[in-house]
């Protein structure tokens, strides 16, 4: 399983009693891929929350292997102590593909590498209010968090957790397990969007802001519960790519199944007597109005609960050969999710169902399905 994370990511100091500057853990498991680290900081004491170049980590040295066994794993899984930070800086590493390792963004969203980042905060310094506007949306997959602190420029961390959150030792709330972390370098206005979150459940979000000097505010905790999922199916064509008999027409009986996690929530079948991949008219049918279904709204668990859909059919010959059959590999819903993007219209999917190893008989069905988040 894919590891990569700071233990703590938030480094406390106390320069009233010498503390200027500590370290944490980075902890790294790629899984056997073949990953590259990197490092920054943002801010130093001469260019509070600037950005410097990125770095590459020498995992080899870091793991101060002395086999090459060693090195090797290092390469992949390991530990170590991360360079120091001060009050007010921020420390990231990032991990890319071997052979792609540059475009280094600050969100690893999609295909762009995995962040984290690790902030230098002052012990005694959490009585700060810098917020001058804010907001927050909720949808089936999301949580989008908006907040302006006027002239003061800040660093947001938004964590997301099933829980209730824990406490640091100095008051912060964080989630030992969370859903999703985003951390928005120094910045005046800060729009974050937490994505995937399962529909239909209960969340919990914490805040928190500082600044250049290590100075922070954590806002209040928010509870907030996901839309619930609708998804609608309809099937209303079918097409015959090969009937299964290359001298006449033949008989055949086609069938759809809609499954969630594997239970069945509906199944339809079409019989056809007169089917004919030469003439459009007969390979070429509107199935019945009826061939729909709608599946919610309702909760989707954090684990997930995919839509799977089946199409299979046989071809009927009679006693003077063997009948032919088709089936699809188990087609799964896409789902899309964030602001913006998690409602599908009427989109089109042709699902086609492949012949047997040694038959002929072929055909395809449209599917169109909408999803929504109520």
């Amino acid at each position: 399983m894919f590891r990569f994370e700071a233990r703590p990511d938030t480094v406390f100091l106390d320069p009233n009693h010498g503390v200027i500057s500590d370290t944490t853990t980075i902890i790294y498991d790629f899984n056997d891929r073949p990953l590259v680290m990197f490092q920054r900081y943002i801010g130093t004491s001469s260019d509070p929350g600037v950005p410097q170049s990125w770095k590459k980590v020498d995992l080899v040295a870091k793991s101060r292997a002395r086999t090459a066994k060693q090195a090797q794993i290092a390469e992949q899984s390991g530990s170590f102590e991360s360079d120091p930070i001060i009050a007010g800086q921020l420390l990231q590493y990032a991990v890319a593909e071997e052979f792609a390792p540059v475009a280094l963004s600050d969100h690893g969203r999609g295909s762009q590498p995995a962040i984290i980042t690790i902030a230098g905060l002052l012990r005694d310094s959490g009585n700060q209010d810098w917020i001058t506007d804010q907001g927050s949306l909720v949808g089936g997959t999301f949580f989008l968090r908006k907040i302006a602190t006027g002239s003061e420029r800040t660093f947001l961390k938004l964590q997301v957790g099933l829980n209730k959150p824990e406490y640091e030792a100095y008051g912060v709330p964080f989630f030992d397990k969370p859903v999703a972390t985003l951390a928005n370098p120094f910045a005046a206005f800060h729009d974050v969007e937490a994505v995937p979150l399962a529909p239909g459940n209960s969340y919990f979000a914490v805040v928190r802001l500082s600044d250049a000097k290590g100075r922070w505010q954590v806002l209040p905790i928010e509870q907030f519960t996901t839309l619930q999922r609708k998804v609608s199916l309809e099937f209303p064509k079918l097409h015959v790519q090969n009937d299964g008999d290359p001298m006449n027409s033949s008989q055949a009986e086609f069938n759809i199944a809609v499954k969630e996690d594997d239970s069945d929530v509906a199944r339809f079948k079409y019989s056809n007597e007169d089917v004919d991949d030469t003439k459009p008219d007969k390979r070429n049918f509107d199935l019945p109005a009826e061939f729909h279904c709608v599946i919610g709204p309702k909760r989707v668990p954090p684990r997930g609960l995919p839509v799977t859909i089946e199409v299979w059919g046989t071809e009927f010959d009679g006693f003077l050969e063997s009948d032919e059959k088709a089936w699809n590999v188990d087609s799964n819903i896409k789902f899309p999710v964030g602001f913006a993007r998690e409602k599908v219209s009427d989109e089109t999917q042709v699902l086609g169902a492949s012949p047997a190893p040694g038959d002929n008989f072929a055909f395809t069905v449209t599917m169109k399905f909408s999803v929504e988040y109520i």
